[in-house]
């Protein structure tokens, strides 16, 4: 049952950062700069609803299930989730915080949707490896 929830979560966490990649970012320089603040402000605080309870639960059960039941097998992805907890709070969140501060400069939307990119590979990978490793 806890594979299951993993790749659950695991599989959430991939479906958002893809949307996140491909959707969201790329619209942060269409938005007309007047507005910008405002409605990252707030794509900010909702995302935040989504994305840290998803993180929260990922890496709780990760925890669990590589002490717990001392699965091993669960090293590579757990130390994948600790770089993107690193990557998210040490580059993408300052990132979003210089947006908010000084709207949406192209320059600043390239380079997040660029760093975004180890976010994308990363995710994809503890997917893919908890599936492989629930066979």
């Amino acid at each position: 049952m806890s594979e299951i929830l993993r790749i659950i979560v695991d599989f959430g966490l991939v479906v958002l950062i893809w949307l996140v990649q491909l959707v969201i970012y790329p619209s942060f320089s269409q938005i007309e700069k007047s507005l910008f603040k405002h409605w990252h402000s707030r794509y900010t605080k909702n995302m935040s609803l989504i994305v840290f309870p998803l993180m929260v639960c990922q890496i709780g059960i990760y925890v669990w299930q590589l002490f717990a039941h001392t699965d091993l097998g669960l090293v590579g992805p757990f130390i994948l989730i600790l770089f993107l907890w690193s990557h998210t709070f040490l580059i993408a969140v300052p990132l979003h915080n210089e947006l908010q501060r000084r709207g949406n400069e192209i320059k600043l939307c390239e380079q997040l949707l660029r760093s975004n990119l180890w976010r994308v590979v990363a995710w994809n990978i503890v997917f893919l490896w908890s599936c492989f490793l629930a066979t």
